[in-house]
């Protein structure tokens, strides 16, 4: 039986859930899965995901303790190999401060060498440690395939290391729309890299990624997409409070989704803030508008412990939803929806919902407003961009722009045909079998027809 590895090193709504589609596609082929906790910490989120998406006997769970550190030592063929190996993939978090450190210590004629060079030492005996427990592991399971899922903490790059080390096949698949700006400077250490749209080629392409490695399958998450609906009477499941919000959003006139900032920083928290208060003002002048909060994928479900939510925004027209209800099923139910610079703004074109991004937060992204597809605001501009919105009050249907969001969705979601779950399994099993299907040779045509209608578009600022 074939054995592949699924690893997570955070509580990341997105990769949980699509990890749960995956096993769901992989399981019916015969192919035996692991979902791989490198924290330690993740069994109860898993969990919860597995009974959302009723995959629970789909997947076998293990985490890192339950790694047997049998080995006391490497030869020294053994040794070569692995420092060769983190000479390309150093995992010492001071590398990422090097220059500056160069810069500053050149300035202040201050030789800081001797102290770096420990650090990396230090590091470097963690890295063998958690190399050892994870060959020890690997050895155990003996699965054909490791999967990590786009950035590389330590413990990922330890097994991407023993993965190198056992023959295993690396395959990088990304959480949210995959591969974009933020991740262009990440080093490619995969064999092999899940492409979801025309777009994530091109940034795979531009990261330095060869052709041959691209394996282009389409978004999984697009085949539940207009198949999946929340049961509105069962969505107190998901809010706080959680009384009537059902019956409130059947009799409102107008719903305003807004996809917050991850509560993790004092930069994302002051506009998240700053936000809600707009909402909260707006939904007490007109009670015929229900406000719903969505957590971001990056915090836990416990709304309780989520510091931005205190009593003055609490009301019996705004609700806080938990990160882990799938965002396109709110859509559905939204007249209007607000995010930040975020992949949800993807999620908004594939349900059609009308949207205002706010033009709030730094940050290198896709450039998605280049279709002018939806309003872009400065936060101060906010409660007027909103209220002439309401006072339209434009249909829960009102279209986009067609064309133009045919070719946004063309480029950032590739195909809502039913197969993409179909294309990512094959693909794999591909890998499997040593005969990889190059999806992207197979499309290149209609993906330089994609990028040419692209390029020659009038909307381009």
């Amino acid at each position: 039986m074939k054995k592949v590895i699924l690893s997570l090193f955070s509580h990341n709504a997105h990769i949980i859930a699509r990890y749960m589609l995956l096993t769901h596609a992989l399981h019916e082929t015969g192919i035996k899965i692991y979902i791989l906790d490198l924290t330690n910490k993740l069994e109860g989120e898993i969990d919860k995901y597995a009974k959302l998406y009723k995959s629970k006997h789909t997947f076998t769970y293990i985490n890192i303790n339950q790694c047997i550190n049998r080995r006391k030592s490497f030869n020294k063929k053994e040794l070569n190999k692995i420092l060769n190996h983190f000479n390309k993939t150093d995992p010492t978090p001071v590398c990422s401060s090097t220059n500056f450190i160069s810069d500053f210590t050149t300035e202040n004629n201050i030789d800081l060498s001797p102290a770096i060079k420990q650090v990396k030492d230090d590091y470097l005996k963690i890295f063998f440690i958690k190399l050892l427990e994870a060959i020890d592991l690997l050895n155990i399971i003996n699965p054909s395939i490791f999967v990590y899922a786009c950035e590389l903490d330590f413990s990922t790059r330890a097994y991407i290391a023993a993965s190198n080390f056992n023959g295993l096949k690396v395959i990088s698949m990304q959480h949210c729309e995959g591969n974009g700006e933020e991740y262009e400077q990440l080093p490619i250490l995969a064999d092999y890299y899940l492409a979801y749209s025309p777009y994530n080629c091109k940034k795979l392409i531009e990261m330095g990624v060869g052709k041959d490695k691209i394996l282009f399958s389409g978004m999984i998450e697009n085949d539940k997409i207009y198949t999946n609906n929340i049961n509105i009477r069962n969505l107190h499941n998901h809010a706080s409070p959680s009384n009537d919000i059902g019956k409130r959003i059947e009799s409102a006139k107008y719903t305003i989704l807004i996809a917050l900032k991850p509560n993790n920083s004092k930069k994302y928290i002051y506009i998240n803030k700053k936000a809600i208060r707009i909402l909260a003002k707006l939904s007490r002048k007109n009670p015929q508008i229900v406000v719903l909060l969505k957590l971001h994928p990056n915090d836990k479900d416990d709304i309780q412990k989520i510091s931005i939510i205190n009593k003055q925004f609490i009301s019996d027209s705004i609700f806080i939803i938990k990160s882990s209800c799938p965002l396109t099923e709110l859509l559905k139910l939204s007249n209007l929806f607000i995010t930040f610079n975020s992949s949800a703004i993807v999620d908004a074109h594939v349900i059609n919902t009308r949207t205002i991004v706010i033009d709030e937060d730094d940050g290198k992204w896709p450039d998605w407003d280049f279709y002018k597809t939806y309003n872009k605001v400065d936060i101060k501009k906010l409660e007027l961009e909103i209220i002439n919105e309401f006072q339209y009050n434009k249909p829960l249907e009102s279209p986009l722009l067609p064309a133009q969001r045919e070719l946004f969705l063309f480029y950032f979601r590739y195909k809502f045909d039913n197969l993409n779950g179909h294309r990512m399994v094959q693909l794999f099993l591909s890998v499997l079998q040593n005969k990889p299907n190059i999806t992207y040779f197979n499309q290149q045509k209609e993906l330089d027809l994609a990028l040419n209608l692209i390029r020659h578009t009038p909307h381009k600022r």
